[in-house]
């Protein structure tokens, strides 16, 4: 519906549930997770002819993330990889093909991809029960992340070491800060750190 107001109208009807919907860069794509065929799988919606394609196709619900910055890929977050229940960070072709892990740490959970708007490098959450119990209230180890940050060229490199909570990176619109939310002051609140300084 207009964000001014006005008619909302039904973009997709289906049994199943369906979330996580995510535009893609030019407004012309709407990925989103499905259970229609199973546990999830991502799917693409055209927004102008109504075209729907599968794009993951595993037994393990794939949760999407976002976009790359030009269009080309999907990152998600699955543990199709793993017997036990830690999740993997995967990039997967928007055009559909073989989702490739990025971050795969046998011993942490990996999850919360934010691609940078411009240089095609991914910021991302590392660590253990913080993304699947963020409600809970208090510190509590288990709930320590770490911020990551993925470089093509460079590779990892650590933005931010686990001794909060550290939830949800986004980028500014011009890629400098990393926008996060963190209960490092004892309550959460959302903090903000150019790579390579402290935060703020």
């Amino acid at each position: 519906m207009p964000a001014a107001g006005g008619e909302a109208r039904l973009l997709k009807s289906n049994p199943a549930t369906e979330s996580r919907p995510r535009y893609s860069p030019d407004g012309e794509s709407l990925a989103f997770v499905s259970n229609r065929t199973g546990n999830g799988d991502i799917y693409i919606l055209r927004l102008k002819t109504g075209e729907l394609k599968r794009i993951t196709f595993d037994d393990t619900r794939a949760a999407l993330d976002g976009w790359s910055a030009d269009g080309k890929y999907l990152y998600f977050l699955s543990n199709r990889a793993d017997i036990g229940s830690m999740n993997d960070l995967y990039r997967v072709p928007a055009a559909g093909g073989t989702p490739v892990a990025i971050a795969q740490d046998r011993y942490a959970d990996e999850s919360q991809a934010a691609p940078h708007p411009s240089n095609g490098s991914v910021a991302f959450v590392s660590g253990n029960m913080a993304v699947s119990q963020w409600w809970r209230k208090g510190h509590s180890h288990i709930d320590e992340t770490r911020l990551g940050l993925l470089t093509p060229g460079s590779g990892y490199q650590t933005l931010l070491e686990n001794h909060a909570r550290n939830l949800w990176p986004l980028w500014s619109p011009a890629g400098k800060d990393l926008y996060y939310v963190s209960d490092k002051s004892e309550v959460e609140n959302v903090w903000s750190l150019t790579p390579g300084s402290a935060p703020r």
